[in-house]
């Protein structure tokens, strides 16, 4: 009695079976059609300050590793977030852990003072063409803070120092911070660390000046920021078990210049959210799955597991290592995504129809040469996708329609 409502619904669940095994291999073609991106998937860019650190024959030389141990030259990239508060940096390398900056950079430094009887520290910045230096911020106390602001550039730099006698044992921090004030900046800012008794106020570095021994510091502010967002995925192709993210750098802004690699990030929907997030917070847990260096192209994520939800985040990373905030990842949501990836809803395997039947690649010429080709046929397969969902769990749990649907595959293509 039971099998007669089922004999009656063939023709329709026949034609179903079709479709739906259209729609299980549309994943599995060499030409995916792509899945446009929502309108929000933007991504904004942080600027940056490139910082490099040397030091000349005086005995004062910079501790660059979390170790203590003394280095004489070395280089560092700090990133500078124009949304975030300002963070003392107190790692001198090239890590994920470097924290973010705002426009307002502060820097620690720990100088080791050597045998020096000079007693505090003093910070200079170039006055002019040759030697010349103008003393912009320095103490006399064992806590003192200064500013000073740069008539041309209409920067104001600001140091504040913890001093102590540099004939005791123990280190001196100095704070340094450079923010900008108003305008956009792209410049380079050397500034000179040494040490004195007294505050010279102008003086010159030559080889033969008593000031000729200390730290130079530049520092190259750029605060490029694009406000209003770039769209940077472009559209999302579906295969099996990977997406085909296409993305353009190519109206990045400034940043184009220095433009070095872009990086694609997919994860669970289960993960927490990570549109905000920068791609430099991520390494402590997780890293790109993949990267290229074209400003204009593709990157395919693989080695994902079908019958799942991602989402798919797209960042910037330019030469200097500063990141891009990672584009919105509205990909991976089941509505947009699941659909296209998932063997949930697929009516053969529902059925448990061997994925090497001759079926499969049968209907998926029918759909390559017929359906695809056309907007209705797209149409149609799409739909399906939604509607087979509901059939799916009904086959699973009914053996014997089950059974017939195997059985009829094999007959259909024994034809």
């Amino acid at each position: 009695m039971e099998l007669l409502p089922t004999i009656k619904l063939l023709p329709l669940l026949l034609s179903l079976l079709l479709l739906r095994t259209l729609s299980c291999s549309y994943a599995q073609t060499e030409t995916e059609t792509p899945t446009p991106t929502p309108s929000s998937a933007a991504v904004s860019f942080t600027g940056g300050a490139y910082l490099s650190i040397s030091n000349s024959s005086h005995p004062l030389v910079v501790d660059l590793s979390s170790n203590n141990s003394t280095t004489k030259s070395s280089k560092i990239y700090i990133p500078v977030n124009t949304n975030s508060a300002s963070t003392t940096c107190d790692q001198y390398n090239e890590l994920p852990s470097v924290p973010m900056f705002d426009t307002a950079l502060t820097l620690k430094l720990q100088l080791n003072p050597g045998t020096s009887a000079k007693s505090y520290y003093y910070v200079a910045i170039p006055s002019g063409s040759g030697d010349t230096y103008t003393v912009v911020a320095g103490g006399t106390s064992a806590a003192t803070e200064s500013s000073y602001t740069e008539p041309e550039t209409n920067i104001a730099y600001s140091i504040a120092f913890t001093l102590y006698d540099l004939t005791q044992s123990g280190k001196s921090s100095i704070n340094f911070s450079a923010t900008t004030n108003g305008g956009e900046v792209s410049q380079s800012q050397t500034l000179y660390i040494f040490t004195a008794d007294t505050n010279p106020e102008s003086f010159s570095i030559s080889s033969d000046s008593e000031y000729a021994g200390g730290v130079y510091l530049e520092l190259r502010f750029s605060n490029y920021y694009e406000s209003a967002g770039i769209p940077l995925i472009s559209s999302v192709g579906v295969g099996d078990r990977k997406l085909h993210i296409a993305y353009t750098t190519g109206n990045i802004g400034k940043l184009t210049a220095t433009f070095h690699k872009t990086i694609l990030l997919t994860y669970p929907t289960t993960q927490e959210d990570l549109p905000y997030k920068k791609a430099l917070d991520l390494a402590h847990n997780q890293t790109p799955n993949t990267s290229s260096d074209q400003m204009n192209g593709q990157i395919i994520a693989s080695n994902l597991e079908n019958n799942t939800s991602y989402h798919a985040a797209v960042g910037i990373v330019n030469k200097y290592r500063f990141v891009s905030r990672l584009s919105r990842s509205k990909e991976g949501t089941p509505k947009e995504l699941e659909m296209l990836l998932t063997e949930r809803g697929c009516l053969m395997k529902a059925a448990s129809v061997p994925q090497n039947a001759p079926i499969y690649a049968l209907l998926r010429l029918f759909r390559d040469r017929y359906l695809l080709t056309t907007a209705f046929g797209r149409e149609i397969v799409n739909f399906y996708y939604n509607f087979s969902q509901v059939v799916a769990p009904y086959i699973m749990k009914n053996h014997s329609l089950a059974e017939f649907i195997r059985t009829s595959s094999a007959l259909f293509t024994s034809l």
